[in-house]
């Protein structure tokens, strides 16, 4: 899953991404065969390596939209969308059936809907769909004139028009991403042992919601990361071993409350209408996430991302 293709910070915005997210659809073409494989673990894997290719192209776009015309790529984005659609029930229930002490009640349905949704997936992707599918998804990105088209360069008091280069947008890109993540300090406490969040309740905020919010973030932040990777791979090795603590956490507090959907939503759990041993066993693992997010929350502060985006800046213009 990694990005091995060289990127310089002298060349346009635009073609970087074009490299980025041609190198990722090729990944995913030679992924998808694994669709059809007979080892179940194989294909567990190529859905969520299909996922996180679909994920690291909309994560990028997302953050150099300032500087390209995204809605150049919209038929890509609507492509990419599409396929998430049929990737996420199978991955979902994958994830679920990962913890047989927990959805054993289920298990049986869950087996038959991860079949149902599988068969689906390798229909639509498989032969000549995936053709069709990735076809698709390359003519946003085809050609020199695709480029310009996606270039997003303003023109200077002469009137010429003045290219953006990869490297000196960078420290904006990451600054605007770690922004985003460190937002959500304003409503979880750190100081807090069990990692409360401090809602105002009449802006609507949930806990579920923020935390799911904050994944999302983070996961932007790093796939951004991986796609600069070639600029700077020993500072950004170092960076995403560092923030894979917190997203770890984050993730599993999300399988756990995806679970709780599954055994009949959070409200009926904690009304202890569903089996009290699967209440038991989803709530207390949520309370512990929630106690070590809260000790690895407490030093991702601002300061922690600042440290971080400096040391790859000053890297990158050394």
């Amino acid at each position: 899953m990694s990005f091995t293709v060289n990127l310089n910070p002298d060349m346009p915005v635009e073609k970087a991404i074009q490299i980025y997210i041609l190198d990722r659809i090729a990944d995913f073409e030679k992924i998808a065969s694994g669709l059809g494989d007979p080892d179940r673990d194989v294909v567990v894997e190529s859905v969520h390596d299909l996922r996180v290719d679909c994920r690291q192209i909309l994560s990028v776009i997302d953050a150099f939209t300032p500087w390209i015309r995204v809605g150049r790529l919209d038929p890509l984005r609507r492509e990419i969308r599409c396929v998430n659609g049929l990737l996420g029930p199978v991955r979902d229930l994958d994830v679920l059936l990962e913890s047989p002490e927990l959805i054993s009640p289920f298990r049986e349905r869950a087996e038959h809907d991860r079949r149902y949704a599988l068969c689906r997936l390798i229909s639509e992707m498989s032969g000549q769909k995936l053709d069709q599918c990735l076809g698709r998804m390359r003519s946003s990105l085809a050609g020199p004139e695709a480029m310009q088209q996606i270039a997003r360069n303003p023109i200077t008091d002469k009137g010429r028009v003045q290219q953006q280069l990869l490297g000196p947008v960078i420290p904006e890109v990451l600054y605007r991403l770690a922004a985003r993540i460190t937002a959500y300090r304003t409503l979880l406490d750190p100081r807090s042992p069990t990692g409360e969040f401090a809602i105002d309740m009449e802006a609507g905020e949930s806990k579920g919601r923020a935390i799911h919010q904050l994944r999302i973030d983070c996961k932007r932040f790093r796939y951004t990361l991986t796609m600069l990777r070639p600029l700077f791979p020993d500072q950004t090795d170092a960076a995403l071993k560092s923030f894979k603590k917190l997203q770890d956490l984050l993730g599993e507090w999300h399988d756990l409350e995806r679970l709780a959907q599954v055994l009949g939503g959070r409200s009926k759990l904690m009304a202890g209408e569903a089996d009290s041993s699967l209440t038991h066993a989803v709530i207390k693992r949520q309370e512990e996430l929630m106690a070590s997010f809260a000790v690895v929350w407490q030093t991702t502060d601002a300061a922690w991302f600042h440290r971080l985006i400096r040391s790859l800046v000053d890297h990158l213009f050394d």
